[in-house]
């Protein structure tokens, strides 16, 4: 029959959860428990090592047993020397910092310094604050270090400053990239008057379009008249119209031509450090990306099963694992 109805593969065999399911011809399969455990398959038991081996962990140590496995654990005054295997007597005098035995925080958030004898003390480290042994991180985007038009992105211990789309620099000093144009620079210069300053009542303020020309009909807010305009702001002869007539002005100013996609001024960067996972027959790719460009040159090959096509590409974040599928199997690797 279809290899593929097979109950090891459809998931209706029936074998313990401790156990493995091997599949044979057509429908047949048997049922064969996991390492540290016992029984036919579909019901299996866990093996006490610690009961049946009394003398595996050695003297001085005590065996705990564990669902398929044990653990094996020195008495108190005890440590297990370098073979890993056998416990032997403490010194009196203990490094706990050199030892692992203190109870600073993480590494990645404290540091033990030793201070003599068994003594030690347990410190923060740049980025987190607390009383060493217990560390929380400080959130650096709380304190407006970056740009304002930048983005800020916090990590354990540190943090980062990427510009806008928009704007180029290291993220605590932005610009933009697009030089403004004269109608923009004279519309900026009457609006930094702003509310708090002198602008006179009725003052005429150019209207640019999304490209920053001017619009080829400038019309007075307070007045009403209407006139055309040429490219460079100037009011063409002839052409003023009385107050609500608006003159028939030509545009002169063709819109730029945008050739492929572009980034959406609002779009949020990615933070340093992102990457892409591309799929691509019986491979898979890590591209590393800076800002929105992928930098194809440092990319590297995470797969490679040229028997195989992948497809199906998922990232677990909080394991750090991807998992993929080939087109031929049903099964996630």
């Amino acid at each position: 029959g279809d290899v593929s109805r097979n109950p090891c593969y459809t998931g209706t065999h029936g074998c313990d959860i401790n156990a493995v399911c091997r599949p044979g011809t057509g429908n047949q399969f048997t049922c064969e428990c996991s390492v540290g455990f016992r029984g036919d398959g579909r019901t299996c038991y866990d093996v006490d090592e610690c009961q049946e081996q009394p003398t595996v962990c050695g003297s001085n140590a005590v065996c705990n047993n564990q669902p398929g496995t044990f653990r094996c654990e020195c008495l108190e005054g005890y440590q297990f020397s370098d073979d890993g295997q056998t416990c032997i007597a403490v010194d009196h005098v203990v490094n706990h910092c050199l030892m692992g035995s203190h109870t600073c925080d993480i590494p990645q958030r404290a540091r033990c310094i030793y201070s003599g004898g068994s003594s030690y003390i347990c410190a923060c480290i740049p980025g987190f604050s607390g009383d060493g042994h217990s560390c929380i991180d400080v959130d650096e985007c709380q304190l407006n270090r970056c740009h304002p038009d930048a983005v800020c992105y916090n990590s354990p211990g540190s943090f980062s400053c990427q510009c806008k789309a928009g704007y180029h620099g290291d993220g605590f000093h932005c610009v933009s990239q697009v030089e403004k144009t004269k109608c923009q620079r004279e519309q900026e210069q009457i609006l930094a008057l702003g509310p708090r300053g002198h602008r006179p009542i009725g003052q005429f303020i150019p209207q640019c379009d999304i490209y920053g020309n001017y619009l080829p009909t400038q019309c007075h807010p307070s007045t009403g008249y209407c006139w055309c305009v040429d490219r460079d702001g100037n009011e063409m002869d002839g052409t003023r119209s009385g107050p609500g007539i608006q003159p028939p002005c030509l545009g002169t100013v063709a819109p730029p031509v945008t050739i492929g996609p572009s980034v959406k001024p609002n779009a949020i960067p990615l933070p340093p450090g992102s990457h892409l996972l591309i799929a691509q027959s019986g491979k898979i790719d890590h591209v590393p990306l800076e800002g929105n460009v992928m930098r194809k040159s440092d990319a590297k090959a995470l797969l490679y099963v040229p028997d195989k096509v992948v497809i199906g590409v998922a990232y677990d974040c909080l394991e750090k694992m991807v998992y993929w599928t080939d087109i031929s199997s049903p099964s996630i690797s």
